[in-house]
């Protein structure tokens, strides 16, 4: 005992008969001071989850500062802080429609809460890695050079045909004859490189009347009108039939494109028209050249990627676990706590039983207790 606290204890009025329990007793009242309870309820009372501090720490704040209140049932006020404390809305929501709620209810549906906002967040992160489309160039077998290369990287552009003296074609592949233009037109390429008379080009490269086609309904127009769209990735432009057309009240806009069908025979279409185009509940807007003969409605490949009906999936990542330990401990949350089994139970199922995945029958935590007496 110091100088200073030896002067303190001068100053207690003690009898002979004190004891040295009420000698730190006369300490304790004298170093600390009776608090005032309603200036600490009221701190207690102005406690609120700041934003980035996790729920541990927000209710061990207010359990430290309700020691110092006096409650005569502190759960039920730490409770009713947690309600109207916390910063999730959609929880006190949740938590303020259960009459029967306790301090062990609300901690409990809490963490669930957050430990589910993680894993969301988590399945987000993991999906849009998986959705991430890298596009690829596009291998068209060339009319004008007879070989397959990539898509405007022509070796016979700007080279003159020895057979009939015009440019951009190898005299192997010159087409001198007029030909009768076969008016089914099922995949198209668009060649952006300038032409002699200024205008765009759409190569026809198949040709075919086989029926098995990969079909998609998709509603077209501000008049919703459902239409049965070909899917042709070796497309690069869309194409839709007069006929259809017609049924859509939108203005076509005149166009310098030409569709080319394989061995050289030229469409000119009757304009381009750009209409909004709507699939899974998502609206995209799709360029169309509308062409007057009989014709399946098409949807090139830049379509096709921009309204997600194909992705392109480099890898997949597939985690192996050697032993049920090791899951366990990867998903140490799942084994604990809220809906924990408290004894090792062995399901016995046949050899033969083909292995599915259910998801799990959440039970309301306000029957938690009459499902454990059943």
């Amino acid at each position: 005992m110091g100088r200073e606290c030896l002067d303190i204890y001068n100053s207690f009025t003690l009898s002979k008969d004190n004891k040295l329990k009420d000698i730190v007793e006369k300490f304790e009242q004298y170093f600390s001071p009776k608090s005032n309870v309603i200036f600490e309820r009221f701190q207690f009372n102005q406690i609120i989850q700041k934003n980035g501090q996790s729920f541990e720490a927000f209710l061990k704040e207010l359990k430290i500062k309700a020691k110092t209140c006096d409650y005569h049932n502190t759960d039920e006020m730490i409770r009713d802080r947690i309600v109207m404390g916390i910063n999730c809305r959609k929880l006190q929501e949740r938590l303020l429609r259960d009459s029967n709620l306790t301090l062990e209810m609300a901690v409990q549906l809490y963490k669930m809460a957050e430990s589910t906002a993680i894993q969301l967040q988590q399945m987000t992160i993991d999906h849009q890695t998986m959705g991430m489309v890298q596009k690829k160039p596009v291998m068209i077998d060339c009319f004008r050079c007879g070989s397959k290369h990539i898509s405007n990287k022509c070796p016979a552009y700007g080279k003159k045909c020895s057979k009939c003296n015009k440019n951009n074609h190898f005299a192997k592949m010159c087409k001198t004859r007029t030909h009768v233009i076969n008016r089914h037109i099922n995949e198209v390429t668009q060649d952006d490189r300038e032409q002699d008379n200024a205008s765009e080009r759409l190569y026809i490269y198949t040709i075919s009347h086989n029926k098995k086609h990969w079909i998609k309904t998709i509603e077209v127009g501000t008049e919703k009108l459902t239409i049965d769209f070909k899917i042709d990735t070796g497309a690069e432009s869309c194409i839709l039939p007069l006929s259809i057309f017609k049924k859509i009240n939108s203005p076509l806009q005149s166009t310098n494109t030409i569709l080319v069908a394989y061995g050289g025979q030229e469409i000119k279409p009757l304009g381009m028209v750009k209409l909004p185009c709507t699939l899974d509940y998502k609206t995209h807007l799709i360029e169309f050249f509308v062409v007057d003969f009989r014709a399946t409605p098409l949807l090139g490949f830049d379509a096709i990627v921009k309204m997600g009906i194909i992705q392109n999936i480099d890898t997949v990542t597939t985690e192996i676990f050697k032993s049920k330990d090791d899951v366990c401990k990867k998903y140490k949350n799942l084994f604990e706590g809220l809906g924990e089994y408290p004894k090792t139970y062995t399901i016995k199922v046949c050899d033969n039983v083909i292995p599915t995945i259910q998801p799990p029958r959440t039970v309301p935590i306000a029957i938690h207790d009459k499902l454990k007496d059943k």
